[in-house]
């Protein structure tokens, strides 16, 4: 039986508003340019902090995995200690607690008006900084999280720094978890009209040797305080490149 699979590449194109074409999304890559220290640092929060003599690092990074110092045979070989907290359940690795840093800059010319840092694991119990304003605490190691920090941004074109803080302290329940951002990180702005974060359901209705029904459902938010005409476009697109499916859908005078 030939089985057709269909890939959905990009199912929302671009939000269209009042007849005028924008682009309402932008997700960029976030993991190059980091600072990384191993150790409880006071004040590696502030935004003034001085980091010069981190190491620079690029995501995604795990700390357990590198050669300790003080290496002995028979104690401590590689990235395994006998002292180990964790001992069998971590593998013999060791944990800790340690900060990442990056400093940023907005690009004046690209006009968005919210801006959400999402995180796609950080393992574990990680607190998260925007230039000195506290975000939030995420203690469990293997799901996604983000912030939105748009309110504690600098203005576009002056610099931004994100801080993280993380602790692997103890036992874990996997037998090697990793330490740190061990996942990618991204940079998302949207414009005041534009799709919810994580906004977009897909569901397949029905499936057959030769054809599926998908419903896609999509959340859309409007933060300008004023109508908007918006229309959606969806392209289904096969595992070719080809389009096999393309819809439309329009909503005037949207507001909420």
């Amino acid at each position: 039986m030939n089985h057709r699979i269909f890939i959905i590449l990009l199912f929302l194109n671009g939000i269209f508003l009042n007849g005028q074409s924008q682009t309402t999304r932008k997700e960029l890559l976030f993991d190059g340019d980091w600072k990384f220290c191993l150790g409880d640092i006071n004040g590696a929060e502030k935004q003034t902090f001085n980091d010069k003599k981190w190491r620079d690092i690029d995501l995604p990074h795990d700390w357990s995995i590198e050669k300790l110092p003080n290496q002995e045979t028979g104690k401590v070989v590689g990235p395994f200690s006998k002292e180990s907290i964790g001992s069998t359940a971590t593998g013999y690795t060791v944990g800790g607690t340690a900060w990442y840093r990056k400093i940023f800059t907005l690009n004046p010319k690209e006009k968005y008006n919210i801006t959400i840092i999402s995180f796609d694991g950080v393992y574990m119990n990680c607190d998260v900084w925007v230039n000195g304003k506290f975000l939030g605490n995420h203690p469990y190691g293997y799901t996604p999280f983000n912030y939105d920090i748009t309110r504690f941004l600098n203005s576009a074109g002056k610099p931004n720094v994100i801080a993280v803080k993380v602790k692997n302290e103890g036992k874990n329940s996997r037998w090697y978890s990793g330490s740190g951002i061990y996942r990618h990180v991204w940079l998302i702005q949207k414009q005041a009209v534009s799709i919810a974060h994580n906004g977009v359901y897909i569901t397949t209705e029905s499936i057959s040797s030769k054809s599926a029904t998908m419903k896609i459902v999509s959340s859309i938010n409007n933060i300008n305080n004023k109508n908007a005409d918006v229309k959606i476009l969806i392209n289904v697109i096969e595992p070719d490149g080809k389009i096999s499916q393309t819809a439309e859908t329009q909503s005037k005078n949207y507001l909420w």
